[in-house]
């Protein structure tokens, strides 16, 4: 799979990129990994949407309108990189579940700490603040677990395939060796 895509580095020139499929596999992994000591990524803001006909229930008002929360996450790689990608809490515990299931190892039950979900839902400042600190964290837990970082299931959630050129990968070799 490849695509170009135009983007502004950063310093607001534009640069078109030749991007490459970042997730083939070579038996059974990565064939080239995201070096996380180059990768920041934090929540920047969240943002409470009205749902737009959907069949999804999260959070009823008094006026039977549907809400849900979409956090901003803001990823910087090797500083020549910095994109922002919007996420809901049921995308941060799809993720979760899928990494369990599918490393099948049980020290991610202790390393990777999701927020839990609520019985009732709320859209308090103090609540949304508290929960976005949490993920926040989990985030950075994710990123230096390497088997649950380096894997289809992070990749595509952090949307690195779409945003990163392939130059600025590594292949596993260096990886392993620094």
């Amino acid at each position: 799979h490849i695509s170009t895509r135009f983007v502004l580095n950063h310093s607001n020139n534009p640069s078109i990129y030749i991007m490459f499929n970042i997730g083939h596999f070579n038996d059974g992994k990565l064939s080239k990994k995201i070096d996380h000591r180059a990768l920041s990524i934090q929540i920047i803001n969240y943002v409470i949407k009205e749902e737009e006909g959907g069949s999804k229930l999260w959070y009823k008002l008094s006026n039977n309108s549907q809400y849900y929360v979409e956090y901003t996450i803001e990823i910087i790689y090797n500083h020549q990189i910095n994109y922002k990608i919007q996420k809901r809490y049921n995308e941060f515990h799809k993720l979760h579940q899928s990494l369990l299931e599918t490393t099948k190892n049980d020290d991610l039950y202790d390393i990777l700490k999701l927020p839990g979900k609520t019985i009732f839902k709320s859209l308090s400042h103090g609540f949304l603040s508290k929960r976005k600190k949490a993920l926040n964290l989990y985030l950075q837990e994710l990123i230096h677990c390497n088997t649950a970082f380096h894997t289809i299931l992070c990749y595509d959630f952090l949307q690195f395939e779409a945003n990163l050129p392939a130059y600025l990968l590594i292949s596993n070799d260096l990886l392993q060796k620094s």
